[in-house]
């Protein structure tokens, strides 16, 4: 009976040793058909309510600002996705964060035995890896030189997505560049990512830092500054060697005109110059009116039927200036300046020159009252506060994320001030520092009473940082869809 008992087992020993071999000689791919479907494929990119969600958020808002060695290879330009990824792979996190969807997955090993070698392809405007190589080559090495030694802002196109095939989390994104060749030439012309850089070295970048130019001047042509800027090695990808030009072909140089005087009192509507790009601050600027002869913002350009936007300026080198200007450079294009509703309906996004996260100036202006005594032209005089009033701020800061910034007293527990002379005087209460007291008047964006645009100030702030502009509402407004960025004044 043992010695059956003991036949037995070495049977059933041996049998499973021949399965394991089998098994372990089968192909790998053969394994990976095998396996549920399900167990390959599953993903989840986190949303807001998981556990994930914050650790993501804060990686993006706060790790990779703070600690950028944690996060080798991502910048605070990768999406939500890639951190996702990058978090999923720590031993810690991976319990947590699953694999999101939509993100490249390390490829796996090429199978042993010759293969040929993948073409190479220099990236191209449209590529993802284009604007990659771009962002790169304008803001990385600046702002962060070490994480592209040893490459300068000197350094070429093709040697920056070099380095990004380089990296592994964008190997798959960035082919290996071609040899830099010389191409065949071409004049740009409308539609041309270079036309917008020749367009902005001829308007702005040559009037305001003619060093940069040299031998140039603001009477040079278009093809002087394309061979220019060809000359660059940070832009000789983007523009090419221009055509010598044939005086029946030259296209004129466009000039502004010559500056309308500007009406001081005239405000313009100002705005971010989108609202949905995919990066960690989508509301970069809070949209307010703004004094018309302010240096405030730039220039994005819709067609006449609003149905298309060029940006002719470089929002990353170039300053802001005043709406005339702005105005100016989309007449030299034989465009106009876009209107709130077109901005805010998104037509400018994405369309170049780096202004998606600055200041845009539209044509939707308002004329505002200011109070003023007509004898003396001085301001208004204000009653005197009550002597049981207590005047606070009370909110309304801007909101990021969530649209819930207060529009009104009321919504933080206090009382709305109803005069614009208690206005006045409130506002001087907190510490504001009045440049202009504006109103009464009646806006769909401004909380109704007194309020004070933000500035550069914040919750903790208190009222220091406010740019001195004081409005007082005679109607409820939403506070820029709850955004934010007119802060209330109120009495408790």
């Amino acid at each position: 009976m043992i010695t059956e008992r003991l036949i037995s087992i070495a049977l059933a020993l041996a049998f499973k040793a021949s399965a394991d071999l089998q098994l372990m000689q089968m192909p790998v791919e053969h394994l990976a058909h095998d396996m549920p479907a399900a167990q390959l494929q599953d993903c989840h990119t986190s949303a807001e309510g998981d556990a994930c969600f914050n650790e993501v958020l804060w990686a993006m808002q706060t790790g990779v600002v703070e600690h950028p060695e944690w996060y080798p290879s991502l910048t605070d330009y990768s999406n939500f996705e890639d951190f996702q990824l990058f978090l999923h792979g720590d031993a810690r996190l991976s319990g947590v964060c699953p694999r999101p969807c939509g993100a490249r997955a390390p490829e796996a090993p090429a199978p042993a035995g010759p293969s040929a070698p993948e073409a190479c392809r220099t990236s191209a405007e449209g590529d993802a890896c284009f604007e990659k190589v771009l962002w790169a080559m304008r803001t990385g090495v600046v702002e962060h030189p070490d994480w592209y030694s040893p490459l300068t802002s000197s350094s070429s196109f093709e040697e920056f997505q070099r380095h990004l095939h380089g990296v592994a989390r964008l190997s798959g994104e960035c082919p290996e560049p071609c040899p830099a060749q010389a191409p065949g030439c071409h004049t740009s012309v409308e539609g041309d990512l270079c036309f917008n850089e020749v367009l902005w070295a001829m308007d702005t970048g040559v009037v305001e830092h003619p060093d940069w130019y040299s031998p140039l001047t603001s009477s040079s042509s278009l093809e002087e500054f394309q061979r220019f800027l060809h000359g660059d090695a940070r832009l000789s990808h983007v523009c090419p060697e221009p055509c010598a030009a044939r005086a029946s072909e030259v296209p004129q140089s466009p000039r502004l005109p010559l500056l309308e005087e500007e009406d001081e009192e005239v405000w313009y509507w100002v705005d971010d110059g989108c609202h949905t790009e995919h990066d960690r601050h989508p509301v970069d600027y809070v949209g307010a009116y703004l004094q018309g002869t302010q240096d405030g913002a730039f220039a994005r350009c819709c067609a006449g039927d609003g149905s298309s936007c060029t940006s002719p300026q470089n929002c990353l080198k170039g300053q802001p200036g005043t709406y005339a200007a702005a105005s100016a450079v989309c007449h030299g294009l034989g465009l106009r300046l876009c209107t709130k509703d077109e901005l805010i309906s998104e037509v400018c996004c994405d369309t170049g020159g780096l202004c998606d996260n600055s200041p845009v100036w539209t044509s939707s202006a308002y004329t505002p009252v200011v109070q003023t005594s007509s004898a003396t032209s001085s301001p208004v005089l204000r009653a005197p506060a009550p002597a049981s009033a207590t005047y606070v701020v009370g909110g309304g800061y801007t909101k990021t994320r969530g649209g819930s910034a207060e529009a009104s007293c009321g919504a933080a527990g206090l009382q709305d001030i109803t005069t614009l002379e208690e206005c006045q005087s409130a506002a001087e209460h907190v510490g504001i520092a009045i440049k202009k007291m504006v109103g009464p008047g009646d806006w769909d964006h401004i909380p109704y009473g007194c309020t004070v645009q933000q500035g550069s100030a914040t919750p903790e702030s208190g009222a220091v940082g406010t740019n001195g502009m004081v409005h007082f509402s005679t109607t409820s407004g939403h506070n820029n869809g709850g955004l934010g960025g007119y802060v209330l004044i109120c009495k408790r």
